[in-house]
This record gives C-alpha cells, sequence and structure tokens, in this order.
C-alpha cells in the first residue's frame, strides 16, 4: 500500500492514532528513501508515552522561521 492510501485511512482515527499513523508513514519513507530511522523525541515521545494523556502545546508566535 502506498503512503498515500495509508494516510487517506487515517481520517476517521483518533487524533492519537492519526498522530502515530503518520510518524508510521514518514519512518517508512525515511528508511527506504534515505536509509535512515527516525527518532520520536520531545512532546511527541511524552504523547506516545502517555497514550495521549499529556499534551504539550505551543503558541504559533512561538516560532520563528528564517
Amino acid at each position: 500500500m502506498n503512503w498515500m492510501n495509508k494516510l487517506k485511512k487515517l481520517r476517521n482515527k483518533s487524533k492519537f492514532e492519526r498522530m502515530l499513523g503518520v510518524a508510521e508513514v514518514f519512518t517508512g519513507i525515511s528508511q527506504e528513501r534515505f536509509g535512515v530511522t527516525p527518532v520520536i523525541v520531545g512532546g511527541m515521545a511524552v504523547e506516545v508515552y502517555t497514550r495521549g494523556e499529556y499534551v504539550t502545546a505551543c503558541k504559533a508566535g512561538d516560532f520563528t522561521w528564517r
């Protein structure tokens, strides 16, 4: 199954399941195209570890784009 079909199947899933599904697709693409395996860190790691019970948040003003 290609990555677009995998993403389409996530539409009606919970936010937590969508987050993990996107991470799965991203990991597959990264491994296939670049031979690397991404590592989940920071807020996403906490959210996965707590199964969505703890969510870190940021405001749009927290980022500076250059």
